[in-house]
């Protein structure tokens, strides 16, 4: 199990290439995903605040959803890395998952 320590958390907080490629990723994905649904909505002549609210449920939705794939993905890989017993990452070598979550959730 995966346990933060303060030290470890303040350190990684920083935004570094990995998680300027998940924003983007993020982003694109909830934008297309967004405007197909608010598409269908129009095409189907429903009344404009029944598409605002579907539209900001769709995309609080996808911000919870993202992150904590994110988070579950990051947190598998701390955990197959430690079971291996070697780091497969270049660089600092630790991620946190709350950081990538937090970095997707800010997106």
């Amino acid at each position: 199990m995966w346990v933060a320590c303060p030290a470890q958390t303040l350190r990684s907080d920083r935004l570094g290439p990995e998680s300027i490629r998940e924003v983007v990723f993020g982003v694109e994905d909830g934008a297309v995903q967004n405007m197909a649904l608010i598409a269908g909505m129009i095409g189907a002549t429903l009344a404009s605040s029944v598409i605002v609210l579907a539209g900001s449920i769709n995309a609080i939705a996808g911000v919870l959803s993202m992150s904590m794939g994110t988070y579950l993905s990051s947190q598998a890989e701390r955990d197959a890395i430690a079971a291996n017993g070697s780091a497969s990452r270049t660089g600092s070598g630790a991620r946190s998952p709350i950081r990538d979550a937090m970095v997707m959730a800010g997106a």
